[in-house]
């Protein structure tokens, strides 16, 4: 297997046994017992275990933001609340469909490892949305920090819903992008 082919297995690895057994559960022996290969790679490869699930993280954050971008490039055309569940919905689902995807991005982001990060990059990696949804925001509304608010309540949910704790309903979606919009009104620019 050639190195940027494993580099892949052991990424999708540590994905499927983060969601499924924690970070806490989540080693070398576990990932690599997944990827059907010797530990030695993830430290060749990455450098050790912490790299290897700061790369996964990166690469699901980006296609996140990249879901966020596009759904922002669609034509709005409703009013503000009705284009904010437009995107929201299309963000949800797109969450929602990548269960062990979100598994990882929850844990990750709740934790030390997340929190321990320098943040100029991920701020560099939503930049494009950052621009698109700081049309809808006040001028002085900061939108990298509505994007991180909107994250935390969101990943706390899908998180309890991932677990059990709390029903994956219909209507959730729906009372949380509500929540979401409520809270958020003063920040947006009204038609």
């Amino acid at each position: 297997m050639e190195i940027a082919q494993l580099k892949n297995v052991l990424v999708e690895s540590t994905i499927d046994v983060v969601s499924k057994n924690g970070l806490l559960g989540a080693t070398t022996k576990a990932i690599c017992q997944k990827a059907k290969c010797n530990e030695v790679y993830i430290y060749r490869i990455f450098g050790g275990k912490n790299e290897l699930l700061s790369t996964t993280f990166d690469l699901l954050d980006s296609e996140l933001a990249n879901c966020i971008e596009y759904t922002l490039k669609k034509p709005l055309d409703g009013t503000v609340e009705e284009d904010f569940k437009k995107v929201f919905t299309t963000v949800w689902e797109f969450l929602m469909d990548r269960r062990a995807r979100v598994a990882f991005l929850v844990r990750y982001y709740h934790s030390s490892l997340y929190a321990n990060r320098p943040h100029d990059n991920r701020k560099q990696l939503y930049a494009r949305a950052l621009k698109r949804m700081q049309f809808f925001l006040k001028p002085e509304c900061d939108a990298w920090w509505v994007l991180n608010w909107i994250y935390d309540l969101v990943f706390n949910t899908i998180g309890r819903i991932i677990k059990g704790e709390e029903k994956d309903e219909l209507g959730a979606r729906d009372k949380i992008c509500e929540v979401v919009f409520h809270i958020l009104y003063p920040c947006v620019k009204i038609d």
